[in-house]
Order: structure tokens, then sequence, then C-alpha cells
């Protein structure tokens, strides 16, 4: 989709108001990746490295248009060590830097963002594995693994048999340390992810009820924006769908 003249104009009217923005407003920017192969066939994927599909990179692409036209630029970004994170945080912040808005926005890949370890239903189809675990519980134990999957085990962690949702807060809160340090120093990260991570980090920010974590909805490449006071704490939130 090409820009029209009006679109220009409003490019170079966020150049505008982007100079001259509040530096020390504090904002975070969520974004789950682009849609994968296995979210497409509807497996458990976890840890396992598969790529975005064709709809997938289309979608991180236009993510970045929506961040860029409601004024939002992240000055760093932060992906789990999986593919389809990375290459969505790559397509979407190329597009913001396309305009010559920004000198660069840094990326740190790290193994505290990647998704939620399934374990044993790593590969299985989610209509013939059903599977609810609550926010302490690991998956199930007693069935078939898929074999041959390439599956990241660094950083000396290796969840062989899963991760419970508390498991996956426990890695991920270390991070949020670090990131929240950016955030009050007036920068706005971008944290690219997965839906179950999403779901811990957002539980965390907003103080919801753990038993609700499933309820939390974390459509792809569909930005969350969450702005913060001095104590941070959370004064606004918006979901940008266009």
């Amino acid at each position: 989709m090409y820009f029209n003249t009006i679109s220009y104009i409003y490019i170079f009217l966020i150049i505008i108001i982007h100079t001259h923005s509040n530096p020390m407003t504090k904002k975070l920017i969520l974004i789950r990746h682009g849609e994968s192969l296995w979210n497409f066939a509807n497996l458990y994927t976890g840890w396992a490295d598969v790529g975005l599909t064709p709809n997938g990179i289309d979608e991180s692409r236009r993510a970045g248009k929506i961040i860029l036209n409601n004024n939002l630029i992240p000055q760093i970004s932060y992906t789990s060590e999986l593919q389809r994170s990375i290459r969505t945080n790559k397509l979407l912040t190329d597009e913001i830097q396309s305009y010559g808005l920004t000198d660069g926005i840094d990326a740190f890949t790290t193994w505290r963002l990647n998704e939620r370890h399934y374990g044993k239903l790593t590969g299985h189809n989610r209509e013939k594995k059903v599977w609810k675990g609550s926010y302490f519980e690991m998956p199930p134990h007693n069935i078939a693994s898929i074999q041959n999957l390439n599956i990241y085990t660094g950083a000396g962690y290796n969840p062989v048999y899963g991760e419970s949702f508390y498991m996956t807060y426990l890695r991920t809160m270390s991070l949020w340390n670090t990131i929240q340090l950016h955030i009050q120093e007036g920068k706005m990260p971008l944290i690219c992810s997965h839906k179950n991570t999403l779901r811990v980090l957002i539980q965390h920010i907003e103080q919801i009820d753990k038993s609700k974590i499933r309820e939390i909805e974390i459509p792809n490449t569909t930005p969350i924006v969450y702005e913060f006071d001095n104590h941070m704490q959370v004064v606004n939130k918006q979901i940008l769908y266009n």
C-alpha cells in the first residue's frame, strides 16, 4: 500500500510533534509476533523455532505503520531468541525507521522473553491435545513427544518438561526490572514477544488476578501501549488497531 500526499503530510506533522514532545513521557509498547507457521497450523509452539507466514510478514510491517501513525517512536526494543519474534521486530522497526524519524532503534534479544515452554505438548495439534493449565500448573508429561524439533535450550535453562505461567513469570521479571529503568529514564521501550510471555507481563503490570490470566487476549501484531506515572503505576492503556 502506497502513501498518498495526505499521508506524507501526516508523517511530516509526526516529525514536528515528536521533536517537541515531552522527553520524559513514560510509555511502553508491547506487541506479539506476527502469525507463525505453527499458529497457522494450530500447533503448540513454545520454544520451537518456527518462522512467520507471508501473512505474518505483512502483519509485522503494518504494525510498524500503526505505531508510527500513533506518534510512537521507541528508542529501544527487546525480543525473544526465537526467529518469529526477532523477524517481527526487525520488520516493524525497519518500517518506523524508513521515514527518517529516528537515528536507530537498538534491538536486544533474550531467552527470558521466549514463549512459555510447552514440554511434551510441543508440536501437537491444539484441537487433538486440549490442555488448559492453571497459573501454577505445568504441561502434562504423559503424552508422546514430537521428535526432531529445533528447540532452543540456551543460557543453561532448559525446562524440558515445560513451564507453568508462574515459571515464565519468574524468568521474565529480572528483565522487566531493567526495562522499568529505561521507562523511568524517559525512553520508550518496545517488547516484541509471545502470547503467554506477554500475558504474565500484563498480569503483573495491571495487577490482574492470577486466575484470570487466560482471559488476557493478545492478538498477533496488535500494539498495546501503556503510560505510567512517576511511581510506575498505569495511568493509561491503549490497544492500537489502526
